[in-house]
């Protein structure tokens, strides 16, 4: 038996998988190697941890824990689907609204640029405290 068998066949030493007559060469090789001795210590101890740990149940509070956070995940699934519906037709109203809002201001700037629009008489009164006045009229009493 050399130290490169050993090495590949440690963890099925450790599980008492193998043949008897290899698990008894590799005993005897540890026995008289200290390097193979001193590695199936390593692996022996972390092996034995991992297993103690594999055999531990987690506690009441961790399964608490992860329940709280699965309802407080579903909670907020459940009101964003419950708002999408609600705010999807608001933005569609409000985006018409805009255009709309939007496209008469443009279309008042192409007619002012293009000077298709005559002012009326009318259209240069302001609005005051006690009504309406025309521009004029204040020009004129200055």
């Amino acid at each position: 038996m050399n130290c490169n068998r050993v090495e590949e066949n440690i963890l099925d030493y450790l599980d008492h998988e193998l043949d008897e007559d290899t698990f008894s060469q590799i005993s005897k090789h540890i026995a008289e190697c200290a390097v193979c001795r001193k590695m199936y210590d390593q692996v022996s101890t972390s092996y034995g941890a991992i297993s103690e740990e594999k055999k531990s149940v987690p506690g009441d509070m961790l399964f608490d824990s992860i329940l709280q956070e699965i309802n407080h995940t579903e909670e907020v699934v459940k009101k964003r689907v419950l708002l999408f519906p609600i705010v999807r037709p608001l933005l569609a109203v409000a985006s018409i609204a805009l255009g709309v809002l939007l496209g008469t201001q443009v279309f008042k700037v192409i007619q002012l640029r293009n000077g298709s629009v005559e002012f009326e008489q009318s259209d240069f009164y302001y609005f005051n405290d006690m009504g309406h006045e025309s521009i004029e009229y204040n020009l004129m009493v200055d």
